[in-house]
């Protein structure tokens, strides 16, 4: 166990042996830090550590062991008090891991496994990559703390699909969206994956994940060498009829034996002007193996139709009367400015010409790079404009002139009006529901009263979120665990719920109730319920333990091997004169249910 003493960034580091001259060398040393709260961590953490490496056949073990556990307990309780944001104390996951190896000790390797993950977890948070990485050599050095492959339940795969299957289209899963959180790429897609699967049937998956997302392949969908076929029957990969090769060939998937295989040599790693990721092609003959054995699993789609969309739900969405009101703040202003828009597009459409974002972003002004002043947006629309009577030339010319030159006031709402049709356009063109978060909710608001106007009217059902939770923590679930949860009488009961297409209030007090189990199972590191309890040692002492599902149910402790000799030597403990380092970055929260369910209107 070591102690890293920082003092106006110039004090020496000092490292502690786990010995009787320790108090006296952090007396020595770190005088001016022994009262500071990372200091008395530190030292707590110090005594763990002795005690831990303590002989095992000694009569004083079990006490040993019991007085380490209220110490490790006190060093969290210390720790919660005075860094309730973990990333505030770097080292914080010192204190849990070493709970982890005592409770180990003692044989209680269910609790000794939660507390190493959240251990994990909060190193994570921290942004402590050295945490992390002393982490997975712990793990390494003591496997028993890992969750065995034979404690995992049996999960009978269904690769059945039928027409009232809820598939929905997970917004944000993509692995150019992810790259600049805050947290691993692999963790944010595996918590939104799992978010989905809580929230429906199936999740459809494009092409460039399920094929070119190596964070996605390698450490969601691959274990140990081997396919989680569990995650497979869920997912829905979805592909193209036909894709257009550099060379001018079109390659037909849709009457392709391997169309998943093809699609991903042929159109991704022997194109060479698309982007590829190294996926062993083992992987991916393993995956399209899967779904040659379960064709009804993939999800099959045409372009046809999408160009048109933009431009059509564009053009509602300025004309009725809703619109102005999802934007309270600038109500009065909008409604001066969206019968010019309105006209702008209807200019742009003329002829069966389509819309395109770079128009509506040129009226709005919202390139950075390339302003477009009056007299360039003249000039670029000189044909068009030319075409429209004096009275509808004004209408725009004027609108658009209010809009450019009062950015500040009309810049974010014309972004959203022009952007809410584009980003929602490709889930929506396959009748595919949602889940997305709060922040994206505002483009499908503005959509969904567009698509009962349409030849083929479709309802879209926002279902606001009663819920929120980071998405580490959505992350620490086995695919097995999401599977169990969706198995559960509130599971089952809110997809009931969605599937029957319920009233708003029906659905929310269904994801209610399901969110309190979810609570259950997504518990924060800083919110784990310590074990502490007098009689809960005493139980132990004595050799058994009680059953985290019944109080009165008991189960015989687990016998483990001593703790190698060096698992103990790299643990630090970074101790600070002042308050804690000041986060630079946030956790990512996904809120819960977030889904907008689609249904046809008859």
């Amino acid at each position: 166990m070591r102690i890293r003493s920082i003092h106006n960034c110039r004090a020496p580091f000092c490292t502690l042996a786990t010995d009787t001259h320790r108090v006296a060398v952090i007396t020595q040393r770190l005088s001016k830090l022994a009262k500071s709260a990372t200091a008395k961590i530190a030292v707590m953490c110090g005594d763990v550590v002795e005690l831990l490496r303590g002989d095992r056949k000694s009569k004083h073990w079990e006490r040993q062991l019991q007085k380490a556990l209220r110490i490790a307990c006190s060093a969290i309780t210390i720790a919660r008090k005075e860094f309730p944001d973990p990333r505030e104390f770097p080292d914080f996951w010192v204190c849990n891991i070493l709970l982890a190896l005592v409770l180990r000790e003692m044989g209680d390797l269910d609790n000794g496994r939660i507390f190493y993950q959240d251990a994990w977890k909060l190193a994570l948070m921290a942004g402590n990559l050295k945490g992390q990485e002393v982490c997975e050599k712990i793990l390494k050095q003591v496997p028993s703390l890992s969750t065995p492959p034979h404690e995992r339940a049996d999960v009978q795969i269904n690769t059945t699909v039928t027409p009232e299957d809820l598939v929905v289209f997970p917004m944000g899963l993509d692995n150019t969206n992810v790259t600049s959180l805050s947290i691993p790429e692999h963790v944010m897609l595996k918590a939104m994956l799992h978010r989905a699967l809580l929230t429906s049937d199936r999740v459809a998956v494009p092409p460039q994940i399920v094929l070119n997302s190596r964070k996605f392949v390698m450490e969601l969908l691959v274990e140990n060498g081997h396919l989680r076929e569990e995650y497979l029957a869920l997912i829905r990969p979805m592909l193209p009829h036909s894709a257009k090769l550099p060379s001018g060939e079109m390659l037909q998937l849709k009457t392709s034996e391997h169309p998943l295989l093809e699609y991903r040599v042929k159109y991704m790693v022997e194109n060479p002007g698309y982007l590829h990721e190294d996926i062993p092609l083992s992987i991916i003959e393993q995956i399209d193996g899967f779904y040659h054995k379960h064709p009804q699993l993939l999800f099959w789609f045409t372009l046809d139709g999408i160009a048109t969309a933009y431009g059509r739900r564009t053009a509602s969405l300025l004309e009725l009367e809703n619109t102005p009101h999802l934007f309270p703040k600038l109500e009065h202003e909008l409604r001066q400015v969206l019968p010019s828009m309105s006209q702008f597009v209807k200019m742009c459409t003329a002829d069966n010409q389509a819309l395109t974002r770079t128009q509506m972003y040129q009226y709005s002004n919202l390139f950075p790079e390339k302003p477009c002043s009056a007299e360039n947006f003249q000039e670029i629309f000189k044909d068009k404009l030319g075409k429209l009577s004096e009275e509808d030339r004004q209408k725009i010319l004027e609108g658009r002139n209010l809009v450019y030159n009062q950015p500040w006031l009309y810049g974010t709402v014309s972004k959203e009006l022009s952007d809410a049709a584009y980003t929602t356009n490709l889930p929506l063109a396959y009748n595919l529901s949602l889940v997305l978060n709060a922040d994206q909710e505002l483009h499908f608001q503005l959509v969904a009263p567009c698509l009962s106007l349409e030849q083929n009217p479709k309802r879209l059902t926002i279902h606001s979120s009663c819920a929120s939770f980071a998405a580490t923590e959505f992350a620490q679930l086995d695919v097995n665990d999401v599977i169990a949860l969706r198995g559960s009488q509130s599971g089952q009961q809110f997809f009931s719920a969605l599937h029957s297409r319920e009233t708003p209030h029906v659905v929310r007090s269904r994801a209610v109730a399901f969110a309190k189990i979810l609570e259950t199972h997504l518990v924060s590191p800083q919110n784990r319920k310590l074990p502490a309890p007098t009689n809960w040692l005493t139980s132990l002492l004595c050799g058994v333990k009680h059953s985290k599902h019944s109080t009165t149910e008991k189960q015989p402790l687990a016998t483990v091997e001593a703790l190698p000799e060096d698992v103990l030597d790299s643990l630090v403990v970074m101790v600070t004169k002042t308050r804690g380092i000041v986060p630079m970055y946030v956790i990512p929260s996904l809120t819960f249910p977030g889904a907008a369910v689609m249904s046809r209107v008859n």
